[in-house]
């Protein structure tokens, strides 16, 4: 009965108005959207499996259209399942390749929540799986049964839609053709895994092709899904801080669960506005972290959309800075901190963990063809800080959480990170490793030190650590929860002493140079830096 009633509705007007539309839908929103938006106007380049993707999205859709305008046809049906099972296993190739990273990691620009390489796994299922439906309600006294029992070929009249349709879906083949042809390169070039963005300077696009990657057309990777690692996004200051519904900070010294956490706040110096906007290439962001370089005596400011500012301790205008391609290259959403590995050399991190750095050099080391590819915008002789793309740090206690802080400290080749609790992950996790390769070392769950005076049923989690600084084998931390700057010793891996803050807005990192604390925040919508005494330091 049920399966008579939907065979009455494929007529051939019903039939042809859903398979336009399907086509219209898989052409339009993973295929034309990632070339005209992310390629056309962002500047992301297709990697060679996003090539081959949108490829048999293309060869899909042009099968539907066959259908609309000769019938269904066993072998346009037979094509489009072989489609969809080959781009599906070329899909789940792909994913493969990034699901296995940290919580938010991810390779390029998601398009609604979602990576271009997880559109093809979606859209390849969804193609199987609208095709399967299909069979199953065919009968033989249906327009579908007919076209497959009838062995001429009829040609049908394109509707007006159907007419749309197939012109809007030539428009977007060209537009991929044309980008594909900039950004990889006739053949004998074969594509990039890694390409560089998209410029329709062809001189310039030029010098990134290569013939070196046909073998991946042939490599079965394994592949792994994480599935529900997944988690909120942390608070930043500036991105989200008009949704604090989501996060009930408690500011108030009072209620911290260190008894002993000194009341009276830490002497308050005196505060800077930072006289320039920290902003990336799309003229979006704000300051995301600070850091100090003691050689130089010099600090620098680094944007949540991936910037970097060297300045001096007036803050007023920069010196020095650069913008990162963003969009190219492992997934950094937002920068919160920073840290100095070496003089001149600043590395800054997204919350996902992944890592990314600047320079500063002298002119006789300066590559403008490397500068190119890793830089949007720039000013004086600064390189990136690694030779390949930014780094992810890799962890296994801490793969659930977020962080919202870097440090290194500058007697070790140690840097560290703290993360934030998390519903699945609640614990507070220091995290070590070694500047030499970025690759994590240590992953010790934070504790309270026995000598501190603690309330009843006292966590370390209900602090909400957003930057960290070290000097002197000391890490000082700020916690948002408690308007406290927790001291940790790196050697016991705990919180040895606690201390308030004077009212400094938002605060979201920390600076230590000398006797002197530097806390950036937001006030008012502006970023400022709050210098208050060192407590460590008479």
């Amino acid at each position: 009965m049920m399966k008579d009633f939907f065979a009455s509705l494929l007529t051939e007007k019903n039939f042809n108005l859903v398979m336009s539309t399907a086509v219209a839908i898989i052409l339009i929103v993973p295929v034309g959207m990632a070339c005209v938006y992310l390629g056309f106007i962002k500047g992301e380049s297709p990697c060679l499996l996003c090539g081959h993707e949108r490829f048999g999205m293309v060869a899909v859709g042009v099968l539907g259209l066959f259908m609309v305008r000769y019938g269904v046809k066993i072998k346009y049906v037979v094509l489009v399942f072989l489609c969809g099972f080959w781009f599906l296993f070329e899909g789940l190739r792909h994913v493969g390749n990034h699901a296995q990273r940290d919580i938010g990691q991810g390779f390029g620009e998601a398009m609604f929540g979602l990576h271009t390489y997880t559109w093809a796994f979606v859209v390849y299922w969804c193609v199987i799986l609208a095709m399967a439906l299909m069979l199953f309600f065919i009968r033989k006294d249906n327009v579908l049964g007919k076209d497959l029992l009838e062995p001429s070929v009829k040609i049908k009249e394109f509707s007006g839609y159907a007419k749309g349709v197939v012109a809007l879906s030539t428009l977007i083949i060209f537009a991929n053709v044309l980008q594909f042809l900039i950004t990889n390169g006739p053949p004998p070039f074969g594509g990039s895994g890694d390409p560089v963005r998209f410029t329709p300077n062809i001189a310039q696009s030029s010098q990134y092709w290569d013939n070196k990657h046909w073998h991946e057309n042939f490599r079965p990777n394994k592949w792994s899904l994480l599935g529900g690692n997944q988690g909120p996004k942390p608070w930043i200051a500036g991105v989200n801080e008009k949704e604090d519904k989501n996060y009930p900070f408690d500011t108030n010294p009072a209620n911290s669960p260190i008894v002993s956490q000194n009341q009276t706040p830490l002497e308050l110096i005196g505060s800077k506005d930072i006289g320039f906007k920290a902003l990336s290439t799309y003229g979006k962001g704000n300051a995301g972290g600070i850091a100090y370089d003691r050689i130089n005596n010099e600090f620098a400011i680094i944007g949540t959309g991936a910037a970097a500012y060297f300045t001096d301790e007036n803050f007023a205008e920069f010196k020095e800075f650069a913008t990162l391609d963003q969009v190219n290259g492992s997934d950094i959403p937002f920068s919160v901190d920073a840290t100095f590995f070496d003089a001149g050399k600043l590395v800054a991190t997204a919350y996902n963990k992944t890592i990314w750095g600047v320079e500063k050099v002298s002119a006789d080391k300066v590559d403008e063809k490397v500068r190119w590819v890793f830089f949007r915008e720039h000013k004086g002789d600064i390189m990136p800080a690694f030779k390949g793309d930014r780094a992810r740090i890799g962890t296994t206690r801490a793969k659930k959480n977020y962080i919202l802080s870097l440090a290194k400290d500058p007697d070790s080749r140690y840097a560290y990170m703290l993360t934030v609790p998390a519903k699945k992950a609640p614990n507070v996790i220091l995290l070590k490793f070694d500047t030499k390769d970025n690759t994590i070392s240590e992953e010790t769950i934070l504790t309270f030190d026995k000598g501190l005076q603690l309330k009843e049923g006292a966590k370390v989690n209900s602090f909400y650590i957003t930057g960290a600084d070290i000097a002197n084998g000391k890490m000082l931390a700020i916690s948002k929860n408690y308007n406290a700057l927790l001291v940790i010793d790196l050697a016991s891996k705990a919180i040895t002493g606690a201390y308030t803050l004077p009212s400094v807005a938002d605060a979201s990192d920390i600076a230590i140079k000398g006797k002197e604390l530097y806390i950036l925040s937001r006030e008012g919508g502006k970023d400022k830096v709050f210098i208050v005494k060192n407590p460590l330091e008479k």
